[in-house]
């Protein structure tokens, strides 16, 4: 299996267990406040919503990053030293005129 997929289902699983804990802390104070199973889903599914449009441009970022393949990260640093290099070459070039 491939790295990548098996560090996207230990964080689903981790998801999982987070939910689970959060859900029983909800519904042992259910007895106090008299919330029910569904509204205590409610709950959290509106916490995850709240955190997740919290996160925005920078977790995309983060995200489409994670999702890179070796390959792809390696032409992309590879390209990030080709444009550097270019650039220290122009520069250069217009110090010696």
């Amino acid at each position: 299996m491939e790295l990548g997929r098996i560090q996207s289902l230990q964080r689903q699983e981790r998801l999982r267990c987070v939910r689970r804990r959060e859900l029983h802390r909800l519904l042992s104070s259910a007895r106090n406040n008299a919330i029910t199973e569904p509204e205590a889903d409610w709950v959290l599914q509106a916490r995850a919503q709240k955190a997740s449009a919290a996160a925005g441009e920078l977790a995309k970022k983060l995200e489409a990053q994670k999702k890179q393949t070796r390959a792809q990260t390696l032409e992309q640093a590879s390209y990030e030293n080709r444009a550097a290099r270019d650039a220290d070459a122009a520069l250069e070039a217009r110090n010696y005129n």
